[in-house]
């Protein structure tokens, strides 16, 4: 089930780069472009289930791979999709708030990562918006998830500095996030700016950061070994030893693939490009 619906996200987000900031602004219109994403939605009926919590953290991930100048200007419509009046939209467009969450913790790590170069605009739409609604719990969980992600970061000289730019910090410091707190939880993930001022303590620290760059490449081995093995499925069932020899494999590829609306050959073309770089 993961590995599925990993793959329908990646195969959305490939065909539409905007496919998850339109499911934001958007719900009805964008689910009405995607059938995969439509019966995902409707197949959640709870958010804070399982399942919920696994697409909140797949959709972060996508999230990830784009820059905080891309992520900004969505950062209103995040929060608008649960401040909104009208909660019979909430539980009907259950993937919009599944994935204004996975933005909006995506949005926060990045937001403290470029702090310093923020512009003043930026800060005061954060400002604004998080001393807004203060019995909203949703805006309590937000605040919270902004002060967690900050201890996380060398920040403690210029904790102070922070803090009196957003008075708000200090009221949620030591408050635990209990509003949908499943898909809360921060995805794990190495800060190397902390990491390499511990090299002289653990040396095997030294050799990681040597080699981080070529054992980026080990999460490929796993798509290539399911590939392989698909591969030599269809070789063996579907081609004749003499279509065999005159097929490229760019050409067997493309055949394999031809229908976008087939999970299996589409998942097939997916793990291809996973390695094939």
């Amino acid at each position: 089930m993961n590995s599925i619906i990993e793959k329908i996200f990646a195969i959305e987000f490939q065909q539409n780069k905007e496919i998850f900031f339109m499911l934001m602004k958007n719900p009805e219109e964008s689910l009405q472009q995607s059938i995969r994403l439509k019966t995902i939605n409707d197949n959640i009926k709870d958010i804070g289930s399982n399942i919920a919590e696994l697409c909140c953290n797949i959709i972060q991930k996508i999230f990830s791979k784009l820059e905080f100048n891309e992520l900004s200007p969505y950062f209103k419509y995040a929060i608008e999709s649960f401040v909104q009046e009208d909660l019979l939209l909430q539980q009907i467009f259950i993937l919009q708030q599944i994935t204004s969450i996975a933005f909006l913790k995506e949005f926060i790590n990045q937001f403290w990562i470029n702090y310093f170069s923020l512009s003043s605009s930026m800060i005061k739409e954060i400002n604004d918006i998080m001393k807004i609604n203060d019995d909203n719990p949703f805006i309590q969980s937000i605040r919270s998830y902004f002060a967690l992600e900050l201890n996380s970061f060398d920040y403690i000289k210029q904790h102070e500095i922070i803090k009196e730019e957003f008075t708000w910090l200090d009221d949620c410091k030591d408050k635990k996030i209990t509003y949908l707190s499943k898909l809360f939880k921060p995805i794990k993930r190495i800060n190397f700016e902390v990491s390499t001022r511990n090299l002289e303590k653990n040396s095997f620290l030294s050799i990681f950061f040597k080699y981080h760059e070529s054992l980026k490449l080990m999460k490929h081995l796993y798509p290539i070994i399911r590939f392989v093995k698909i591969l030599s499925f269809k070789l063996e069932h579907r081609l004749t030893k003499k279509e065999a020899q005159n097929m490229t494999f760019h050409e067997f590829i493309k055949k394999e693939s031809a229908d976008d609306n087939d999970y299996v050959n589409a998942n097939f073309k997916s793990l291809f490009e996973e390695f094939a770089f």
